[in-house]
């Protein structure tokens, strides 16, 4: 009696004992499921963040080429503006150069034309000068 109630005792205890293995398991396979949903709860996080960031870059890179195509541009139109710039001063100072030089050479010419005018005017002069004297003798000789 002893010793069957004994094995009973042994038996509940390995039956408690299974029991309690059994469920240590389940609770072991719950966590184990947990986590494993945990972790690719955060695989599939990192995935869409790193996603995300690639996507953001590569719209920031778009940006900035754009960027750098627009300054290129607005550069080209500035050397071009400035080129056309310094070519048209460049003409403008060509044609103002040309333009004193035919003003110093309409200036000689005038200077030149003045003093034929000044020595022909002095000429004449002289010349009425000596009729006038010759004139002035003619009647002077005529009143004596």
């Amino acid at each position: 009696a002893l010793e069957q109630a004994m094995h009973q005792a042994l038996t509940r205890e390995r039956q408690a004992r299974e029991d309690h293995e059994v469920w240590l398991q389940q609770q072991l396979g719950v966590e184990a499921a947990g986590r494993e949903r945990y972790q690719e709860h955060l695989v599939e996080a990192l995935t869409r963040e790193r996603d995300l960031r690639e996507k953001a870059n590569a719209l920031l890179q778009e940006q900035v080429e754009r960027e750098q195509l627009a300054r290129e541009a607005g550069d080209r139109e500035t050397q071009t503006a400035l080129a056309r710039e310094r070519s048209v001063r460049e003409d403008q100072i060509a044609e103002q150069r040309q333009l004193v030089q035919q003003e110093r050479s309409a200036r000689r010419e005038l200077e030149q034309s003045l003093a034929r005018e000044r020595a022909e005017r002095t000429q004449h002069y002289d010349t009425v000068l000596e009729r006038m004297d010759v004139v002035q003798q003619t009647v002077g000789k005529l009143d004596s």
